[in-house]
């Protein structure tokens, strides 16, 4: 509608050609821009009101800020006198009108006239509470939004190296939520907290709206990505079932107990990240991980088609990527690749790419740009001088405005010098003294033995003077490397990797750092290297830490279980078998592992390979065009890697071409000259931590000691025999005969199975006894055997026991009179029969030498 043909009345705008209302007479108004309109209006006949100009007036009001305008009209129905309230009229310029043509001339809504004039007689003069354009939200509104953020605060994880951009352009860190919860869960919580302290819950749309305004930094962990947290899904689905506040209370204690002791771990690793940077001549920062191989398989293609995986069960070459972050030591990233299938993953993987990241980093290049082995184009294995062939990335990757090795010839400096290299070369840099070591906590593939004991051998040898590994907890593992692979990740996406020297090229433009691409062609045969020279091993999957150092020329380890809690124990402990008194290693290198004659998995490879290769060959069968040219290469190349894989060439010498150990030498190593010692000593030293409270108390608690044992199983303390705390429903206890029956069979122990628990109430008469079911050694000529036949030697070989017919129903017995109880493991569920354990005849033994000496 044209505003300048349109007349303001009331909310409504009105043609100037219109008809007069019933009851009004409407001057009609001059033209004035933006609908103020130099009206006046005239109010119903019956009672003839003054014509009252409204232009000016409206102006007044509409003019204020929204919060001001009810202030306004309130003013204005406190300014009347007596007389108009009584008549309910209203003055406007000491002129007496009627209660509608109020409503009318300042244009708001009868509803609203009513709305104020009940609020005029209470003595409210402001219509809100005061913040300029700003509402107040509901009290139910402002405790979900507490809530969620208090929810928000106890579960996410801070990922530093990870940020959002917002839409104000600012920056601000990312918070990972656990992968077992999703927005409907995190929604469902909420509303079980509200409804335990008698709030009311909120609906799905106020949910994401607080959502969008404080979690738009929140992001959740991929499902199936990283493995869950069993104690972050267990207090989930506690708190999700109860509403009960002072049950809900010990479970949230419990839940942000859990999440400040897992930040804790995180924050030891930050800790020592940001000292390895400040101080590098002393500290070295290495996390280790693996990648998913699903993302790293070539030849990828940006388009997947049916047709490379037709003619059955097909696969590309499956390719393992392990990136390590060296933090204070150039070039800062390593990515190693790994045909999957050659070697196995287990710890001689895992060992093999530390040791050759130790060796790579002996060695500073006088270029920032490090391109490692996407320089090197050939092998002494035919199969990786195969992989290695650069043809079919510089045909297809090599144009104007792209990566491709001329480019790496010029930024980077060829390959990484060899560890073998003399150590009087320039190149060449000492490691420091200690290592840090950060690891995923698999016990596949890091938190075993092995790895341990390469720990300990890199202190031996004087490499390190202490290594520290410490792992994250299960579930909240997600780390700085992590982002690593996510941004290899991105930046495969979408691209058609042909070759490896394209996957090469990919990961080193990555990241800003450009990580160090290295092709493993070798790996180290260390359990067998190690075999025999090591002790067994228990409990070590409990620490989330573990410190090797020399004391007194012994190599040992500490560890830790808490991260407030001090290494366990002071003297340490060594991983190695003693032999005459002295602790032995081995000397040397490890072999290598022999490559198989062909790729295990040929049959699915091989298929994939000529698939692809015959899709290229017959869509770009012109020789003349662009297409022949860029991959045709590539169909050669993969020819030659098809043939190579079923047929693959190994080196006759099992030596390492490479070398394993790091040349350093700290000086602080084991001495072959040194008197042998043990690893209980008097002295101290600088690695030597001293107890704090805590680790006094866990001595002195023999229980907690016993949990957080950590080597070998035949070192292991014995736990004192607890009667109350032992015999449990189902279990075998040995007791303490009357002495009636000991004058008939001396040197003999009463055998029963327990029926029920103990009685603990001591207001019950049989408080300390619990229900037995008799046993007793079975007789193998005569059932009617005395019980000096049956008794006599019964620790003597492997006798079994039999429930004791003589004894029909369970008799209560006293607890005090047991001396030891084990659960007898049987595949039928209840046994017929049984035997006397290791434990049990250490147990009566011990009690058959008490009685001697008490004689």
């Amino acid at each position: 509608m044209d505003r300048e043909h349109s007349l303001d009345w009331g909310r409504f705008e009105l043609p100037v050609e219109f008809e007069t209302p019933p009851g009004y007479d409407i001057l009609l108004p001059t033209y004035v821009p933006y609908g103020i309109h130099e009206g006046t209006v005239r109010m119903p006949s019956k009672k003839k009101c003054r014509i009252i100009p409204r232009a000016d007036m409206r102006l007044d009001y509409f003019g204020l800020p929204h919060d001001d305008r009810e202030e306004y009209i309130h003013t204005r129905l406190h300014m009347r006198h007596e007389d108009a309230i009584d008549q309910g009229k209203h003055i406007i310029d000491q002129t007496l009108i009627c209660k509608m043509a109020f409503w009318t001339i300042y244009g708001f809504s009868k509803s609203k006239y009513y709305a104020m004039m009940a609020k005029a007689p209470l003595g409210i003069v402001r219509g809100y509470h005061g913040n300029k354009g700003t509402l107040k939200p509901r009290g139910s509104t402002v405790q979900a939004h507490v809530v969620l953020g208090q929810l928000l605060t106890e579960l996410a994880e801070p990922m530093p190296h990870m940020q959002k951009t917002l839409e104000d352009c600012s920056s601000v860190i990312v918070y990972m939520l656990p992968s077992c919860y999703t927005k409907k869960s995190i929604m469902e919580e909420v509303n079980c907290k509200i409804d335990s302290i008698g709030g009311e819950k909120i609906s799905k749309s106020l949910f994401y709206r607080h959502w969008k305004a404080s979690g738009r930094n929140y992001k959740f962990h991929k499902r199936g990505a990283f493995a869950k947290c069993d104690t972050c899904v267990t207090l989930k689905l506690k708190l999700m079932e109860e509403r009960r506040p002072d049950f809900r209370m010990p479970i949230e204690e419990e839940r942000n107990k859990h999440m400040r002791e897992q930040m804790s771990r995180r924050n030891v690793y930050y800790a020592k990240r940001a000292l390895a940077k400040a101080q590098p001549e002393k500290y070295l920062c290495l996390i280790h991980d693996k990648m998913d191989q699903n993302k790293t398989n070539i030849p990828r293609l940006a388009n997947n088609m049916k047709r490379l995986h037709s003619g059955g069960s097909c696969m590309p070459l499956p390719v393992s990527l392990t990136g390590m972050l060296t933090h204070g030591r150039e070039p800062g990233a390593f990515c190693h690749l790994s045909v999957n299938g050659l070697w196995p993953g287990d710890p001689n993987l895992i060992v093999s790419s530390l040791a050759r990241c130790l060796r790579d980093l002996e060695f500073v290049l006088d270029c920032g740009d490090h391109t490692g082995d996407l320089s090197r184009t050939t092998s002494n294995i035919p199969l990786f001088s195969s992989l290695l062939d650069q043809s079919a990335f510089i045909a297809t990757m090599g144009r104007e405005g792209a990566i491709d090795s001329t480019y790496f010839q010029q930024h980077g400096n060829g390959n990484m010098p060899s560890a073998r290299n003399s150590i009087r070369s320039p190149t060449f840099k000492k490691l420091p003294p200690v290592l840090m070591l950060q690891m995923d906590n698999s016990a596949k593939d890091n938190k075993n033995l092995h790895v341990l004991a390469f720990c300990s051998e890199l202190v031996i040898r004087g490499v390190f003077e202490t290594v520290e590994v410490n792992f994250l907890m299960v579930g909240h593992t997600h780390e700085d490397v992590d982002a690593l692979f996510s941004k290899v990740s991105a930046q495969t996406m979408h691209k058609d990797v042909l070759s490896l020297p394209a996957l090469m090229a990919e990961i080193w433009e990555s990241e800003i750092m450009h990580p160090v691409p290295i092709l493993l062609e070798e790996v180290a045969d260390y359990k067998s290297y190690v075999h025999g020279f090591l002790k067994p091993l228990e409990g070590h999957s409990k620490p989330l830490g573990f410190r090797f150092s020399m004391v007194n020329n012994v190599p040992v380890y500490r560890y830790q279980r808490k991260v407030d809690g001090s290494w366990i124990l002071e003297a340490g402990v060594s991983l190695w078998k003693k032999v005459d008194g002295r602790y032995t290693v081995p000397d040397g290198e490890p072999l290598a592992l022999k490559l198989p004659s062909s790729h295990p998995r040929l049959g699915e490879i091989s298929p994939f390979i000529t698939n692809l290769t015959d899709f290229l060959r017959t869509t770009y069968r012109d020789t003349t065009s662009e297409g022949y040219r860029k991959y045709s290469p590539v169909i050669s190349y993969w020819k030659k890697v098809q043939e190579n894989i079923t047929s693959i060439q190994a080196l006759e010498n099992e030596t390492l071409q490479n070398g394993f150990w790091p040349q350093t030498n700290q000086g602080t190593g084991y001495k072959p000259t040194g008197l042998p010692q043990d690893a209980t000593h008097n002295g101290r030293d600088d690695t030597v931590v001293v107890l704090d409270k805590l680790e006094r108390e866990l001595q002195d608690e023999n229980n907690l000691m016993l949990e957080a044992y950590v080597g070998d199983p035949a070192d292991r303390p014995k736990r004192a025999f607890i009667p109350l705390e032992d015999i449990t429903e189902g279990k075998f206890v040995v007791l303490r005969p009357d002495d009636d029956f000991e004058k008939e069979v001396p040197r003999v122990v009463w055998l029963g199975r327990a029926i029920g628990a103990i009685v603990r109430e001591t207001s019950d008469e049989r408080h300390g006894q619990f229900l037995i079911e008799w046993w007793r050694p079975r007789h193998r000529k005569s059932t009617n055997a005395t019980n000096q036949e049956r008794y006599t030697d019964i620790l003597v070989g492997q006798k079994d026991w039999e429930k004791d017919p003589g004894y029909f129903t369970p008799e209560w017995i006293n607890a005090t009179a047991a001396i030891y109880s084990w659960k007898y493991r049987s595949k039928g569920g209840v046994p017929q029969s049984a035997r006397l354990n290791p434990l049990a005849k250490a147990a009566i033994e011990a009690y058959f030498q008490m009685l001697d000496l008490v004689e």
